[in-house]
């Protein structure tokens, strides 16, 4: 089911959001699951900037016909800034 959300898809900005709520284009360039139980799965993405991934659970839980909800969310790339050459707080 995670093929279906790779490419170019058309996204609405969750209701959290605080933009504009108008419908943009946005490559998901890919969509791994890094490791999977009954209560949870992790998934690895990488998207272009501005991509909702709030978004793509939605668009997950829909595809998969159950509620799926986004627990945690980690950036470990912004652009050239990878997380292994971070230094944490």
């Amino acid at each position: 089911y995670l093929k279906f959300l790779t490419g170019k898809v058309y996204q609405k900005p969750p209701k959290e959001s605080a933009v504009k709520k108008e419908i943009r284009i946005r490559k998901i360039y890919y969509i791994d699951v890094i490791e999977e139980d009954k209560n949870y799965t992790i998934l690895k993405a990488r998207v272009q900037h501005g991509t909702y991934v709030r978004s793509i659970v939605r668009d997950l839980s829909r595809l998969h016909g159950k509620e799926i909800k986004l627990f945690d969310l980690r950036r470990t790339r912004s652009g050239n800034v990878v997380e292994e050459n971070c230094i944490s707080l």
